[in-house]
């Protein structure tokens, strides 16, 4: 087994989440930037949407993410009025 320094990837997969070289979540929101995106709510708030299904997670390790676009989805679906005839 070869060990990979940061300068090493290559783009290769087998790095660690952990390091600045690896990202494949970098499109992906942590759980303080979803809330954020999601007008400051609380990550109790953020939790409780997870587990009854309204928001999708991504598990990467340890890690909990959240897709922009399941975010921008959440917001379109639950938007209220706005529409003055």
């Amino acid at each position: 087994m070869k060990s990979k320094s940061q300068s090493d990837t290559q783009g290769e997969m087998e790095e660690p989440a952990g390091t600045a070289a690896y990202a494949p979540d970098a499109n992906l929101l942590t759980v303080e930037q979803a809330c954020q995106r999601l007008g400051s709510i609380s990550r109790q708030t953020l939790w409780r949407l997870t587990k009854d299904g309204e928001l999708p997670v991504v598990k990467l390790g340890g890690r909990r993410l959240y897709e922009p676009a399941a975010i921008a989805d959440f917001i379109e679906r639950n938007r209220h009025g706005g529409d003055a005839a």
